[in-house]
């Protein structure tokens, strides 16, 4: 029995690598198939799809440095700046050529300003909502109460209806001056 034994351990001893290689060669030309479909879909706009068939494609081939590089590409046009620096970087990180790393950082670079910008435009954006809301509330509350009193008066309204609004009126223009306010650039 170990006579047998011994001829079949070496035997698939043997078989492993090249098993491994088919496997590698297969996982490759799998890889190949989604990095067409991920060209395809961004050529369609499809960006989404693209991102998907992309990560399948580096899963099953991680040597390939050109995959992060069209990674970051897409997610860049996602408006996915973290993943899009993600990518970015683990490609620089990877890649041997001086050229081609000069060219990467220079975007990450360009994208880190950028994150830093949308950044700013993010918190300039906030600052007004409370006051935008509270004062579109009162506007809209107003107008209501002022129409109401001059469609339920009997003869003459008085000046409570043109008050409330006349109020209304003003809150509505002060809601719309800061609504346009907030997204104004700082100068």
């Amino acid at each position: 029995m170990l006579r047998t034994a011994i001829p079949l351990l070496a035997a698939c001893a043997l078989a492993a690598p090249a098993t491994a290689l088919a496997q590698t060669a297969s996982n490759r030309e799998l890889a190949i198939i989604h990095y067409e479909r991920g060209r395809a879909l961004y050529a369609e706009g499809r960006y989404r799809q693209a991102v998907f068939e992309l990560e399948t494609a580096h899963s099953l081939d991680p040597a390939g440095t050109n995959l992060l590089l069209n990674l970051g590409t897409v997610h860049e046009r996602l408006g996915n700046i973290d993943a899009a620096l993600l990518s970015y970087e683990r490609h620089l990180a990877a890649s041997t050529d001086p050229a081609d790393r000069a060219r990467t950082q220079r975007v990450i670079t360009r994208l880190r300003g950028a994150r830093v910008e949308l950044a700013e435009m993010s918190r300039r954006r906030g600052r007004a909502d409370g006051v935008f809301w509270v004062s579109t509330g009162a506007s809209i509350t107003c107008l209501a109460l002022g129409t109401t009193m001059f469609l339920t008066a009997d003869g003459d309204p008085g000046a409570a209806p043109v008050a409330f609004t006349v109020g209304g009126g003003a809150l509505a223009l002060l809601s719309t001056v800061l609504y346009f306010a907030r997204e104004a650039p700082p100068r």
